[in-house]
């Protein structure tokens, strides 16, 4: 059997005899074995080599021979010869290169290697880089899933905070205090649960017979209050009088549409998942004398933060996190630690109810917490490496 075998997987012409031109045929043909080729491999980049090329190839033994000698220096006091008598420039020149060239070509044999090697490590860690950020992002979506998941019960404290009430106490119900605070109807307060905890949070909180209505409503997307760009210099000036924050970083969060006036001249601070996705706005009124906000209506509180990151390089990864009470701290924060030798991320936890990145946050080397004793206790529970702001500040001094 093993004959037969053979025979059948090794292509030989009517003699018994292996040939290439009575396999492949002419030139031309095998072009066109090669076009099909590159065509079928293409999608794995894989790319045909130039048609008519004229280009030399060194044997890749002789080729690795040369890259693994020592390297070479050239002592032209010690390799240049002197010109002898009597011979002319062109003899001269072509007796120094005749000398130089098997240590040039060494040395350009070497050179490429290198540049090949150093392409293959930015590759490495390109690939690496794009594995990590996937990795993340599959990470967090699984735990969303299994937190939605093992969601049984919506509390009322939870709804208040969605609501924007941080210090009343309410002894409703959940669907009813959205109905008393948003001023709507059942159908539009059921709405607003499925929206911020999920339809089962939702069934928990109302009953299963409100499904259908949510079911039947569309997604609604969360739209800030319009800017009014004549205005911003209104919020420039008291944001730079009254909280000292320079005036080219708040121009700096103008142009990222992270600041800005409303046309009641309100500064507003948006807020955004990690993604980048917008999902609510602060509002600061410029007769505010105690450094209070409101979250604007329609606001996904819980989706999102007031977060900007700033130093190093920009593809740098996220170094350190700085958690902050609010967006005019953590601008404040920011303008004392400057400069920022390393990527940093400030991001705002406006109260004590407010969610924890706490996956994201477990990745960073650094997180420092600029929020009162108990929310730090908490964050440790959590986040056991989480330092407090005026330790981090000790030990960067003592640097």
């Amino acid at each position: 059997m093993t004959p037969h075998i053979h025979a059948y997987l090794v292509p030989l012409d009517e003699r018994g005899k292996l040939n290439c031109k009575a396999l492949f045929g002419t030139r031309v043909k095998m072009y066109q074995l090669q076009d099909s080729f590159a065509n079928a491999l293409g999608h794995l980049g894989i790319v045909r080599g130039v048609k008519g090329s004229v280009a030399t190839h060194t044997k890749v033994k002789k080729y690795y021979a040369a890259v693994n000698q020592d390297s070479q220096l050239l002592d032209l006091e010690r390799c240049i010869p002197q010109p002898q008598a009597q011979e002319g420039s062109v003899a001269y020149r072509q007796r120094v290169i005749e000398l130089l060239s098997p240590q040039l070509k060494v040395i350009n044999q070497q050179l490429r290697e290198r540049d090949r090697q150093n392409q293959k490590l930015a590759e490495l860690k390109q690939t690496a880089s794009v594995g990590e950020q996937l990795r993340y992002s599959l990470e967090k979506e699984l735990h969303l899933l299994r937190a939605n998941h093992g969601r049984q019960n919506l509390s009322l404290s939870e709804v208040a905070y969605e609501l924007g009430l941080n210090n009343s106490k309410h002894e409703d119900n959940p669907l009813s205090l959205v109905m008393s605070v948003n001023k709507c109807n059942l159908d539009d307060a059921v709405v607003w649960l499925r929206d911020r905890f999920g339809e089962k949070a939702m069934l928990n909180a109302v009953s299963k017979s409100a499904l259908s209505i949510a079911r039947q409503t569309p997604e609604r997307i969360f739209v800030p209050p319009k800017p009014q760009a004549q205005r911003f210099g209104e919020v420039e000036h008291y944001l730079n009088q009254k909280h000292s924050i320079p005036q080219k970083l708040l121009k700096t969060l103008q142009e990222r549409g992270l600041l800005y006036a409303s046309t009641d001249g309100n500064a507003v601070f948006i807020a955004r998942n990690l993604d980048g996705r917008t999902t609510g706005a602060y509002l600061y009124s410029l007769n505010n004398s105690e450094n209070n906000f409101t979250i604007y209506s329609g606001s996904r509180r819980s989706s999102g933060w007031f977060h900007l990151s700033v130093g190093g390089s920009n593809r740098g990864l996220i170094e350190t996190a700085v958690l902050n009470s609010s967006p005019i701290d953590a601008l404040k924060i920011m303008v004392r630690n400057a400069p920022h030798n390393y990527r940093t991320l400030y991001l705002t936890l406006d109260h004590e109810s407010a969610p924890l990145p706490s996956e994201f946050l477990k990745t960073l080397p650094n997180v420092v917490v600029a929020l009162p004793e108990k929310r730090i206790m908490s964050i440790r529970k959590i986040l056991p490496n989480a330092i407090d702001v005026s330790k981090y500040n000790q030990q960067q001094q003592s640097y």
